[in-house]
């Protein structure tokens, strides 16, 4: 890798939004790369904290802009028009990127000049959470596959580790900025792309995804919209009938995940009716009758501490 890898530049997107303590930390994650982007973009997304405060000592390298409220895809969007390099690459501002990453994906761009994106690995850590590989967490076991009906089945893409072609994000529109997709707008362009080409992967942690506790609501809210981003792709592909048997199944998964994180929280009677949502999708899955059964323990166990009958 050499002068013809820088030829194909990077533009670096950061949205941020109440990020101020951790935007400096992922800048320099970014000014430490082996090969240099062509242009770093900050888009303030109309955070109540002083981002631009974090920006100022880096506005030699650093563009800085500041919008109304519209969520991380209308920021990315932003942030896509206001460059011009041919590739681009997404990094929240509370995540890091590890020293080759930009190098090493530019690498396999050239090398694959059909692909229209390539992700990668990432170390997930934070406040009580091991250093450990994202594609080897929970269910996650290996490199994920990145064809149309792998994608449906599970979203195997952290955005911070994707880069992508300017080319097909334009011809795609980018971004949906759809409030009711913040938190799945990028699932929702990574199926889009892979109905027009060939998605690319790394198997590598290239990135560092810092994991941060979540709200109830949010949990809710980000279920409701992989929801709507599988009947989106259930739409576009009428004749892909077997997209519909794996968006049922992934539907049922993730009312699991959720009554999983109500049950912990000591919500038994929620936790029970996200379960019979899923298992009205998919009656044979035994992960959600074991479900049940943690409930019943559960609701055993609290009673009899608590003395009552």
């Amino acid at each position: 890798m050499g002068v013809k890898d820088a030829e194909l530049g990077v533009a670096v997107i950061i949205p941020a939004f109440k990020s101020s303590r951790f935007l400096g930390e992922a800048l320099h994650s970014v000014f430490a790369q082996t090969l240099p982007p062509a242009e770093i973009i900050v888009v303030d997304d109309g955070s109540p904290e002083d981002e631009e405060a974090v920006v100022a000592p880096y506005l030699d390298r650093v563009t800085y802009v500041r919008k109304d409220n519209g969520g991380p895809g209308s920021a990315r969007n932003l942030g896509v028009a206001l460059t011009c390099s041919p590739l681009i690459a997404f990094l929240d501002a509370d995540d890091l990127w590890e020293p080759q990453k930009l190098r090493t994906q530019v690498a396999f761009m050239r090398q694959n000049p059909k692909t229209l994106l390539v992700g990668a690995d990432a170390w997930e850590f934070g406040e009580g959470v091991p250093l450990r590989r994202w594609s080897r967490t929970g269910e996650r076991q290996g490199a994920p596959k990145l064809g149309l009906e792998d994608l449906v089945a599970k979203n195997g893409l952290p955005t911070l580790t994707v880069m992508l072609r300017r080319e097909a994000f334009e011809r795609l529109g980018g971004f949906s900025e759809d409030r009711a997709l913040i938190a799945v707008e990028d699932y929702d362009l990574w199926l889009r792309m892979a109905e027009i080409g060939t998605l690319g992967y790394v198997d590598e942690p290239l990135a560092r995804y810092r994991r941060r506790g979540a709200s109830l609501s949010g949990t809710r809210r980000f279920l409701e919209g992989v929801s709507q981003v599988l009947t989106r792709v259930i739409q576009r592909n009428p004749e892909r009938p077997e997209l519909l048997a794996l968006a049922r199944k992934r539907r049922a998964g993730l009312f699991l995940d959720f009554a999983r994180e109500l049950q912990d929280r000591g919500h038994s009677k929620e936790s029970f009716s996200a379960i019979l949502k899923s298992l009205a999708l998919v009656p044979s899955d035994l992960k959600a009758w074991k479900l049940i059964g943690r409930g019943c323990l559960y609701r055993f166990h609290r009673k009899r501490n608590s003395g009552n009958p």
